[in-house]
């Protein structure tokens, strides 16, 4: 069987994307469904991640979007104004389970009882 330049380009171009792509790289996830165990156990990590006892996510459906927005705490008595930023991370599939990775420094935290999929 002769191959022309533009077949062969198409098996090296799809074979180089096959090696790139491990079945335990890390991946982007969502979660598998929003129900209120999932995401109290999605507060409790976060939570505990950002060193506060309770987080407020910002908006967004974490059915279909990776990343999450810690909002930061309220305003206090006699405060108008904050130069507070949200705390953002990035739901991940990593060696078979949901993980949050912190967009600012990378450190991973565990999401027990959260079920999430790879995008």
């Amino acid at each position: 069987m002769q191959m022309n330049a533009k077949g062969f380009a198409l098996i090296a171009g799809g074979a180089l994307m096959a090696s790139c792509q491990t079945p335990n790289a890390p991946a982007a996830a969502v979660l598998e469904n929003a129900d209120h165990g999932t995401m109290a156990a999605l507060h409790a990590a976060l939570a505990s991640a950002v060193g506060r006892a309770q987080v407020e996510i910002g908006p967004g459906d974490l059915t279909q979007s990776s990343t999450i927005a810690v909002l930061p705490p309220p305003l206090g008595p006699g405060e108008d104004r904050s130069l507070a930023t949200p705390d953002y991370f990035d739901l991940m599939w990593v060696d078979g389970k949901c993980v949050l990775v912190a967009q600012e420094t990378g450190a991973q935290f565990a999401l027990d009882g959260v079920s999430c999929r790879k995008l």
